[in-house]
């Protein structure tokens, strides 16, 4: 017979991991999302550069905190975009 306080260990046991996985998976999930931006912008560059523009247009803030490590290839997918637009100034800001 199982008491009644080991069925409560238990439930509490599976609740607190249960909460702590779901918060593990959406403290990842905005990171994942720009990263993805960022992929899609480098893949469509050369065949529709509208297109890449619009990938990188919807990072809404493009920081270290949004982004990560990714920030650096941000900015030179950005020159990258400046310098087919004809935009010397962009680019440049963009490739400092």
């Amino acid at each position: 017979m199982v008491r009644f306080e080991d069925t409560m260990k238990y439930k509490f046991l599976f609740l607190l991991i249960f909460f702590l996985a779901l918060q593990i998976g959406l403290a990842q999930g905005g990171k994942i999302t720009f990263v993805q931006y960022l992929d899609s912008t480098s893949k469509h560059l050369d065949t529709d550069p509208e297109l890449a523009t619009t990938y990188l247009d919807s990072i809404v803030n493009p920081s270290e905190k949004t982004l990560g490590k990714e920030i650096g290839r941000y900015f030179y997918l950005q020159g990258l975009i400046d310098a087919d637009d004809f935009d010397p100034a962009g680019s440049t800001q963009n490739f400092f």
